[in-house]
């Protein structure tokens, strides 16, 4: 399977097709606003597909858009930086593109445009950073490379990175990363927190060692964090699932003081966990609003185990926000077409409040809904997108999502 990346258009869900000529009213894969016509072309009809790793499976899993416009992707395969226009940047390692060996799982773009990705190595959690020209940045831990054993013999992966705001005396940036580990094949997957300095060494003001686990059921019960997010105040916020009291994954919510502490003014003691209809739930992304409040994206099964794409919002004090949805909480139901499967692993917020979500699973779908929590009509005509990129693509559902400054949507 090759890396896919498409846009698609904003407001009226659109693809985002290579342009006929000023004001042409054909688009394809990216999303963007009816009263803009003039597009610049991207890729083949609004798809772009490159071959990482020969012989291999490739997936993008992160997108990250830099402030001039280039798009930044990683995933299984290495890492991608294409031009505006969907071409690969050649000022990027000559080719666009770094292979990497190893899975990666996030992205992030530091405030100097140098490009920092974690994932998986050896059964490791791993960091590496790039310089803007796609070399490995030897300012971090010497090789560009950072390999954390999170408990002696444990398998570890990074799912997530966040990172802090530039510190205004030292100008340094720190790195915020989540996850899980737990003790091999069989062992139980247990909730990961870490914090290193800029120069990859991990951060001892956060929990004495840099590194903490967070439980929320009883006993040693199943956690996996899945994103993160730091906030204006630099508290910490932390989403992922984990298994409560019923044997079944709950969307779950820590939020960390900047030393690592858990906030007690959050949740009941520092901690939130929220079920959907009594069976698995998982919660894959977090995005903040302006006002505080805090909106999650993930999945919830039905009564009969079937995944739904779901939401929920809560208040800045962790409790469910009843302005949204049902009691705070949304699942979108799609057609027989999608075979009854779904999930949002993406999230981004317009300033108007409307929630922007993509994942699928038989086929990649972008639904848009209302700050409400009701499905946005203006976006293709019913608040969904879904999209084929053809009989030879298998598992097609994507995972990353990002919404660029004109509004346009890249998955």
């Amino acid at each position: 399977m090759l890396p896919i990346v498409s846009r698609l258009f904003s407001r009226s869900g659109r693809i985002d097709r290579r342009q006929k000529s000023p004001g042409s009213r054909r688009k394809p894969l990216r999303f963007e606003s009816l009263e803009d016509r003039q597009l610049l072309a991207f890729g083949a009809a609004g798809i772009v597909i490159i071959d990482m790793l020969p012989n291999a499976s490739d997936r993008i899993e992160s997108l990250v858009v830099q402030p001039d416009g280039k798009i930044v992707a990683a995933g299984g395969g290495g890492v991608v930086r294409y031009n505006v226009d969907g071409s690969l940047d050649s000022s990027f390692n000559n080719t666009g593109t770094v292979p990497v060996p190893f899975s990666l799982t996030d992205v992030a773009l530091q405030a100097d445009g140098k490009i920092l990705v974690g994932g998986q190595q050896n059964a490791d959690m791993m960091l590496r950073r790039y310089n803007v020209n796609g070399s490995l940045d030897s300012t971090f831990s010497g090789d560009g490379l950072v390999l954390t054993d999170f408990k002696n013999g444990s398998r570890d992966e990074v799912a997530t990175i966040a990172l802090q705001p530039p510190d205004p005396l030292s100008g340094e940036q720190k790195i915020v990363v989540a996850g899980f580990h737990d003790t091999g094949f069989g062992g139980v997957p247990t909730w990961s927190v870490l914090r290193y300095h800029a120069n990859g060494t991990l951060d001892n003001s956060f929990d004495r060692d840099g590194k903490l686990t967070t439980t929320f059921g009883k006993g040693n019960s199943k956690a996996v964090a899945n994103s993160v997010l730091v906030q204006p105040d630099g508290r910490i916020l932390v989403v992922g699932s984990a298994i409560v009291n019923n044997g079944f994954f709950d969307f779950a919510m820590a939020r960390y003081l900047a030393d690592g502490a858990l906030d007690s003014s959050f949740g009941r003691s520092g901690k939130v966990t929220t079920d959907f209809n009594a069976r698995s739930d998982q919660a894959f992304d977090v995005a903040l609003r302006p006002d505080g409040k805090i909106v999650v994206a993930g999945k919830a099964d039905s009564l009969i185990g079937l995944g739904q794409g779901s939401l929920a919002r809560y208040n800045a004090n962790g409790s469910l926000d009843s302005g949204f949805g049902q009691g705070g909480k949304v699942e979108v139901t799609h057609p027989p077409t999608f075979g009854n499967y779904n999930q949002f692993t993406g999230i981004s917020l317009s300033a108007d409040g409307r929630i922007t979500v993509g994942g699928g699973w038989w086929s990649p779908v972008v639904t848009r809904l209302l700050s409400s929590g009701s499905l946005d009509m203006s976006f293709d005509g019913d608040g969904t997108r879904v999209f084929e990129f053809g009989p030879e693509q298998s598992d097609p559902h994507h995972r990353g999502l990002a919404v660029q400054s004109d509004g346009k949507i890249l998955v």
